[in-house]
């Protein structure tokens, strides 16, 4: 059969036209994946910037990992999750700007942290904005997650959960312990948990020496300190915030005047640091709450984050507080099947349980405690050190009345 010139030319051009098709049909699809964004609170410069940085660094491989899996699937749609970080500079003021930066600059509907005390600075901006956020750690001061902050959740075990699970440990091991000192970062919290901790020791037997002896979170020099802890003559010492810095300071000093007695860190202090600033004399009759990598109790999730941020040959502590808060808000986002933030609130605070946490399966609770029942209790890691060796003790279950 004969073809004209123009017949040719055309089924040419057609030919061209499917070429072209087959070849942009992969990007053509992955243009079609939607994003979303999400804030992450984190203070990269300043006192705090060691844990947060650290911090900062795994929420981005739990987005990766997520990401690896498909992102999020909302009404048969994948969304991507884009992770944004504005430096918090460790001040209240720097959230503040972080917040603002986020919510106005780029319009981003959801937030990860902050974690220890610094909440309070954004609850002003996000909660008139209705700005879903998840704070890494609670201190129970009232801004941060209370009746007064409906889009604040927080997203693991906070200050009062992380104190009954380690009060718990602590009478596990050391049955004899009585009488306590508590000590706590001179950051705001202390009016706050003073007397919510004493009573908390007092229902358990154990009485509190006085009241809270405060610190600033840069202090370098802890002698003034261990002179304040000795005076009150305890049997054991008790806190439950503070950095490892603080406590590896403290328990050097302690151990070099002689006292021996148990020192007990409910909240996430990781014990390696502790036994590297301490030094090996120094490090006995110490736990805190750590887990191990590689631990065969840990959780499937939070190995699977592990494994993406390890290196060979590299050692390096984790926190999982801000990450695991992440955690739990993609999954209540993929739960509630929306990307509005009031949907997921919603739907968040109907919810009992946020399934496959890094930290295991977490309870909804904490309407005792923040008056508000949005708080993710999950299972605290407990590691001991004990005559300059870290091992790791157990996983303790906490609930968040």
């Amino acid at each position: 059969m004969r073809c004209t010139k123009g017949f040719v030319t055309a089924a040419v051009c057609v030919g061209l036209m499917l070429a072209m098709m087959f070849i942009f049909q992969g990007p053509a699809q992955a243009q079609a994946q939607k994003t979303l964004k999400i804030g992450v609170l984190a203070s990269l410069s300043g006192w705090f910037s060691g844990y947060d940085t650290a911090q900062w660094e795994e929420c981005q491989a739990v987005a990766q990992l997520w990401n690896e899996r498909g992102g999020l699937k909302i009404k048969g749609e994948q969304y991507k999750i884009e992770l944004l970080v504005e430096d918090n500079k460790s001040t209240l003021d720097g959230v503040t700007a972080s917040c603002n930066k986020f919510i106005f600059d780029d319009n981003v509907k959801f937030l990860a942290g902050p974690a220890a005390f610094f909440a309070v600075a954004a609850t002003a901006v996000a909660e008139p904005a209705k700005v879903l956020r998840v704070l890494g750690y609670a201190t129970c001061q009232p801004d941060e997650v209370s009746a007064k902050t409906q889009y604040a959740f927080l997203g693991k075990t906070g200050t009062m959960e992380q104190g009954r699970a380690g009060l718990a440990y602590m009478k596990e091991l050391y049955p004899n312990v009585k009488k306590v000192v508590f000590l706590h970062p001179d950051d705001g919290a202390i009016p706050y948990l003073n007397n919510r901790v004493k009573k908390m020791l007092a229902e358990n037997g154990i009485e509190m020496l006085g009241d809270t002896i405060g610190f600033n979170n840069e202090t370098v020099d802890f002698s003034p300190i261990a002179a304040k802890v000795l005076e009150r003559k305890p049997d054991g010492i008790y806190v439950i915030n503070g950095l490892s810095q603080h406590y590896g300071a403290l328990l050097k000093v302690l151990r070099a005047g002689g006292w021996n007695k148990p020192f007990a860190a409910c909240g996430a202090i990781n014990a390696g640091e502790v036994l590297t600033i301490a030094g090996k004399a120094a490090s006995t009759d110490f736990f805190s709450s750590t887990f191990l990598p590689g631990n065969p109790s840990n959780p499937p999730a939070m190995e699977a984050v592990i494994k993406k941020m390890s290196k060979p040959g590299q050692q390096r502590a984790f926190h999982f507080e801000t990450p695991n808060g992440l955690w739990s808000l993609l999954v209540a986002i993929q739960d509630a099947q929306s990307v509005d933030p009031t949907a997921v609130k919603d739907h968040w605070e109907k919810m009992d349980m946020i399934r496959g946490t890094l930290f295991g399966d977490g309870k909804m609770g904490g309407k005792e405690t923040y008056g508000i029942r949005h708080c993710v209790s999950t299972p605290v890691p407990y590691s001991r050190l004990m005559n300059g060796e870290l091992k790791f003790g157990r996983w303790v279950p906490t609930v968040s009345p």
